[in-house]
């Protein structure tokens, strides 16, 4: 059935705005009440089949943390069981060492760091963001790991491997994301 909406169908100017208001009403009470409310907690981790990778990242921190070790030991360490090939992780861990190596100078000494965020996608797929601070400005670290499987046989899963890491100084839009 076809509706042709004629003029006397139409709501009237005060009736527009009166919806609109309640409208603008309705949206400014769901922001206080989001407001108010506690930041979302940090998924805990502990006692689970994400342990070897928080345990992976904390040693990675720690290691790039203490001038002894560095960021290459850390880089080598936290990549040993990546699927890149060996040319290629060789230079990704001189690139990274180097821009590693530089961020006391760029945004100060390191302080500490803590879990912000874990996201699972799907089974295999899982990213933790930690908030890595320094004297003077703090990074957002992104670890993307992933978990292969076998095309016979998917519940083999093989054991977890880091496919993605990088630092953002920018502290964008989706730092905020609740879902995350």
């Amino acid at each position: 059935m076809i509706h042709v909406t004629q003029l006397s169908d139409r709501p009237s100017p005060a009736r527009r705005a009166l919806t609109l208001l309640a409208l603008l009403l309705l949206l400014a009470a769901a922001a206080r009440t989001a407001a108010a409310q506690d930041p979302p907690a940090v998924p805990d981790a502990s006692g689970s089949e994400l342990d070897p990778m928080t345990d992976a990242v904390q040693n990675f921190f720690n290691q790039i943390s203490d001038s002894s070790e560095g960021a290459k030991i850390g880089l080598e360490t936290l990549l040993r069981n990546s699927p890149f090939e060996e040319n290629a992780k060789a230079e990704m861990i001189k690139t990274l060492a180097e821009k590693i190596n530089g961020i006391p100078r760029q945004f100060g000494n390191y302080v500490s760091f803590e879990p912000i965020g874990i996201k699972r996608i799907g089974r295999d797929l899982v990213v933790l963001r930690y908030l890595y601070k320094c004297q003077n400005y703090p990074l957002v670290w992104y670890f993307i790991f992933y978990r292969p499987t076998s095309p016979e046989n998917e519940g083999a899963a093989k054991s977890w491997q880091l496919i993605h890491l990088y630092y953002d100084s920018q502290l964008n839009v989706p730092l905020w994301d609740q879902s995350f």
